[in-house]
Parts: C-alpha cells; structure tokens; sequence
C-alpha cells in the first residue's frame, strides 16, 4: 500500500498507511511551455535597474550610477536553524521544511519583508531531485513538486505581505521572488560548494544535465526571476548561462562563492568568471555570496572594468564558521550594513546578506539603501 504524506503549507501533514512514502503538494506541478516564463512583473519591478526592448537588453552608460539599489533577504537557512528546525548537518539544510513545516519557511520569508526586502528567494538552495531521493526516497516528480510549492510559500508571503502593508509605504514596490539554484556542489554534502572540485571530473554537459530539472522547475513555477548563487567554480557558471538560453524569456542574476579578495574557490580568478558570464543577455547582474563581507569591496574593485554598465549583485555572510574534517574558515563582521555604501558605490545594486544575516540585519541595510536611493 502506498504511503501519501499530504503536505500544505499552514504546515499541516497527513499521512495515509503503508509505504513507499510519497508527497503530495497542494496544487500541481504547472505545465507551462519550456521556453515560456511571465516576466512582466519582474521588469516592471526592475525598471530602473534594465531596459529590455524585445529580446535585447538596452542599457545606457549612466543607468548603473543612477537606478535604485534592491534590498535583498537574509540568510534563510540559518534563520531556520535559530528556529531550531534545520541543522547545517541535513543534507537537505533549508529544504527540509518542504516536507516538515512549509509554514517555518513562510515565517521566516515575511520576517525578511517586514525589515524591508525587496526581493525573497525561494527555499531551494539545497534542493534536488538527487537530495530527495537519497534522503526520503521521493520520486523525481514528488521532488519537482516540492520546488513548486517552494515558490509557492514565498509568493503568498509576498501576498499576505503585501496585502498588510502596501499602504503603509506609498514608495514601495511590491516585493518579488527569486527562484535559487544552488550549486551541484551543495547537493554533495561534503562541502564543495567551497572548493569547485568537481570542476576536474565534471563536464559542461553533465552539469546542465543535472541542473535542468531544478531550473525547469523553477521556471514552471512562476517565479519573477533565478538566483544562481554560491557558484564556486567557472566552468559550473559557463553551463548555467547556457542552460539558461533553454529558457529564453528567463532572467537571473549568477554570484560566485570566493574564499579571498581575488579568487573564486575553485582558483579560477573572479575577474575572469565574471567575464565569463556578464555577456549574457539573461544574466541582469553578477557577484558574489556567501562569503567574507571584508574582501567584497576589493572583489568589485577588481572586475568593474570588465562589468561594464552591468550591476552587481552582493549579498556575503554576517560570519562563517564551516568545518569538513578541518577548519575551512571563520570570520564575523558584526556591523554588515556599514560597508553597504561602499559597495554601492562600486556599482552593487542588488544588495542583501547571506549566512547569518538575521532579520535585524536586513533592517539596517534597508535602511541605508532607502538613504542612498532617497539622495541620487
């Protein structure tokens, strides 16, 4: 006898008898075409930050100087291990609760709307067909669901929001959601979304194999654009930029993970993996995250010569401690949103945080970027 776990998203789980086990999200999984995405809304949002006219993206030299900086979310896996709900040693981090408490998951999205974000990104990070089965032995079509319920929760907390709060603040914009696709590396377990090693035994075909269902997903679930984050290794970068021309009408920002001022952690230099990828027509800003606040600036720095008028994306961590068998890294920068005007001024205007950003966090950098949009 078949084992159904019904799952919405008021965090309520019923389960039939028998097994195997298999999720069934409220809702379907939506069948639009592959190259179709709506994406109205995410360049009405980003009027100020690009310029589309059909398929080609027109961008003045003045507009990187003058558009207005977004506010992205904090650390959404963290914030749920201070709930006490995910552990950094799950394989499945902050996707577990797609299957546990998708309601934990929506707290923790409108505590990022109500400090000020402008844009939440989806609890996928550490998603994939391959985590799901390893970890629950869900199906492939049961894991593909779950990556639509994933936006489904960050769209009805940008609702409820919304619905609470658009009046109370007549020069908001109306939040949007980033659909996050984490690296292959983060599916792995074993930390090398800090190293890139399987950059040396990985091909390009291999690594859009893997991430086209995660992509595809993400895109049939209506999300206003992708966050390819915590890349830590070019050749992963090239691939996604490719798959991405699979899905013509999709936009998304790529940021890299580095380990210094100079490097991405695979040892490619981050000049070069931003030129690598900034040509991209789809690809509307490039930078970093997860990483060292401190060496940020000196990273943008470096690669706004070969940026040219695209934007930045930044978004580090609040501080790092990781561990594989080994000490791989600690520091802390307990004031985050004092470097945020540097980095604006280099040319970031999708600013946030990553590990550890809390709320509180957020708060403060809204706060400085409200003042920096309110006098340019």
């Amino acid at each position: 006898m078949m084992k159904f776990i019904i799952i919405d998203i008021s965090g309520q789980v019923n389960a039939g008898l028998g097994d195997p086990a298999t999720v069934l999200t409220v809702g379907s999984y939506q069948q639009f075409p592959r190259s179709r995405v709506h994406i109205s809304k995410f360049e009405t949002f980003h009027r100020q930050c690009c310029y589309f006219k059909g398929r080609d993206r027109v961008i003045s030299s003045d507009i990187q100087r003058t558009m207005s900086v977004k506010v992205l979310d904090g650390g959404l896996g963290t914030e749920l291990e201070y709930t006490g709900v995910v552990s950094i040693e799950d394989e499945l981090w902050s996707a577990r609760p797609l299957i546990t408490g998708p309601h934990l998951i929506k707290n923790v999205h409108k505590s990022f709307l109500e400090s000020g974000a402008d844009i939440l990104t989806t609890a996928t990070y550490q998603a994939s067909i391959q985590g799901f089965d390893e970890s629950i032995s869900l199906s492939r079509e049961g894991a593909l669901e779950l990556f639509a319920l994933a936006t489904r929760i960050a769209v009805e907390a940008v609702e409820e929001f919304w619905a609470e709060n658009k009046d109370k603040d007549p020069g908001r914009q109306k939040p949007v959601v980033a659909g996050s696709l984490g690296p292959y590396g983060a599916s792995q377990h074993n930390f090398s979304e800090y190293s890139g090693v399987y950059a040396d035994t990985k091909t390009k075909e291999e690594l859009k194999e893997w991430h086209r269902p995660h992509l595809e997903a993400l895109v049939r679930s209506g999300v206003e654009l992708i966050a390819i984050e915590t890349i830590p290794c070019q050749i992963e970068a090239e691939a996604l930029v490719e798959l991405l021309k699979e899905f013509p009408d999709t936009k998304a920002w790529l940021s890299y993970s580095v380990k210094d001022n100079q490097y991405i952690w695979h040892g490619e230099t981050f000049v070069d993996g931003v030129r690598a990828v900034v040509d991209s027509e789809q690809i509307v800003a490039v930078g970093c995250n997860c990483c060292n606040p401190s060496n940020v600036a000196s990273l943008l720095e470096r690669a706004k010569s070969v940026v040219g008028d695209k934007p930045f994306v930044v978004y580090p961590d609040k501080r790092k401690e990781f561990f594989d068998g080994r000490k791989l890294g600690e520091y802390q920068v307990p004031d985050l949103e004092r470097l945020v005007t540097s980095w604006i001024e280099l040319g970031a205007r999708y600013v946030g945080g990553c590990c550890h950003t809390r709320p509180e966090d957020v708060r403060k950098i809204a706060e400085v970027v409200r003042k920096y949009n309110s006098s340019h």
